[in-house]
């Protein structure tokens, strides 16, 4: 599997403390590598455009969805804010593969 960014994932991504930068990077790692763990916590939310969300901490969320053999990544933030927040991001998409497994800093 791949990962895509969209721009509101880079942005939000960007604005989380460092400390949660690393937290995400390290889910997302294990998003890649066993979509299963059970830390991730992944499940389908109630929303007509199959999205999905994972678990970074116990307060922070990410959501994304599957198309074909990509990840598309759509937000990250507190879980009270992604579910206020709905809302389509049909913007431009960064690609990462599975090699890649740094997210922080300039890579975004």
């Amino acid at each position: 599997m791949n990962i895509a960014f969209t721009k509101t994932f880079i942005r939000d991504y960007r604005k989380l403390p460092r400390e949660m930068q690393e937290s995400v990077d390290k889910q997302l790692d294990l998003l890649l590598s066993n979509q299963r763990h059970p830390s991730l916590n992944i499940k389908k939310m109630n929303d007509p455009r199959d999205i999905w969300e994972g678990r970074v901490t116990a307060s922070y969320r990410f959501t994304f969805q599957i198309e074909s053999d990509v990840y598309v990544l759509r937000r990250v933030g507190t879980h009270d804010t992604l579910h206020r927040n709905r809302v389509a991001d049909s913007s431009g998409i960064g690609w990462r593969n599975q090699r890649n497994t740094h997210f922080g800093g300039s890579s975004l």
